[in-house]
């Protein structure tokens, strides 16, 4: 069994003060040199105060002058360079928390989440209200935009693809009755569910459902294995799922999985 260090061992203890030295170093990075001229010249100045100040006191006066003048001259420059390096640190410390902001802005595309909503509501999964949204990830994989969003208490997935399709598949988990109303796409016809996951699946052509629901299955199956089975609709050029819990998160995994099985020749 390995042994916890003795902390006063001078081996573990000149290692804590490099690792400290570094860490201080990536720190204040190229301020280190004022912050150290700042310290070192309060430093100096007190020594300098101390050291002097019995001399200056028997000394002609113009010498006790002198002497009050470069240690005062000293603080101030020691102080100038301090204030200069944290007003430098603090700037940087803006920039960075700028830069961040934008990085995190970027992954999440506000057209691209209003169109998924939209994609949701035309599939009569989501109601027609007002968007609020709580969480999204937008992006593409394999050419494809991916949008996982949530809204009140649904997570929606949207997949837009690259072509218009000729027909409309849909899929009920467990036989749940469909949210909202049904889009006009034609007379639905039962096919066998994606992945064989308990519920019910609908086409308008059953030939084409059957390949597709074969390319989705293994994704759809994956989601009912980590515990809840999505609402699917397969439409015009949008493939939406609804999870009635879950996170945006899953979803966009889920999306990944979707993606990579739709691009496949």
């Amino acid at each position: 069994m390995a042994r916890t260090p003795f902390l006063l061992n001078p081996k573990y203890l000149m290692q804590n003060l490099r690792d400290g030295f570094d860490a201080a170093k990536a720190r204040t990075g190229s301020e280190g040199v004022l912050v150290a001229l700042s310290a070192g010249g309060l430093v100096l100045a007190f020594l300098l105060l101390a050291l002097l100040a019995p001399l200056a006191l028997n000394a002609p006066g113009f010498i006790s002058y002198g002497v009050g003048v470069f240690v005062l001259l000293l603080v101030l420059a020691a102080t100038g360079a301090g204030a200069v390096a944290l007003w430098r640190l603090m700037a940087q410390g803006a920039r960075d928390g700028a830069s961040s902001q934008v990085q995190a802005a970027s992954i999440v595309n506000e057209p691209a989440i209003q169109a998924a909503l939209s994609d949701a509501e035309d599939a009569g999964l989501r109601a027609m209200s007002s968007r609020e949204v709580q969480d999204a990830m937008t992006g593409r994989v394999q050419g494809l935009a991916l949008a996982a969003v949530q809204s009140g208490a649904h997570v929606f997935l949207v997949i837009r693809l690259k072509q218009k399709l000729s027909f409309s598949l849909i899929f009920a988990p467990k036989a749940a009755p469909w949210p909202f109303a049904l889009p006009a796409d034609g007379a639905l016809t039962p096919v066998p569910t994606p992945g064989g996951v308990d519920g019910l699946a609908w086409a308008t052509d059953r030939d084409p459902a059957l390949v597709w629901t074969t390319r989705l299955g293994p994704a759809l199956a994956m989601s009912a294995a980590g515990g809840e089975a999505p609402f699917l609709s397969l439409r015009a050029k949008a493939l939406v799922l609804r999870w009635d819990s879950g996170d945006v998160g899953t979803a966009a995994l889920i999306g990944r999985e979707l993606c990579l099985a739709i691009a496949q020749p």
